[in-house]
């Protein structure tokens, strides 16, 4: 049976399959970070994501 993908968003990293992340802000840490997003034009989601992404690579530069 071919595999059949969902419709929707394509994967963030084609050699790394995706896992759902639920996350509990506090309602002013969510409303500043809304309003970064909206600045940036870029959705929250997104926005945790770079955060994430640079928050790694800072970390794997201390490590070499």
């Amino acid at each position: 049976m071919p595999d059949r993908r969902r419709p929707g968003r394509p994967a963030l990293d084609a050699s790394d399959r995706s896992v759902s992340v639920c996350v509990c802000v506090p309602s002013r840490q969510y409303e500043t970070l809304c309003k970064q997003a909206q600045a940036i034009r870029v959705s929250v989601p997104e926005l945790l994501r770079r955060g994430v992404r640079e928050r790694s690579a800072d970390e794997t530069q201390y490590l070499k």
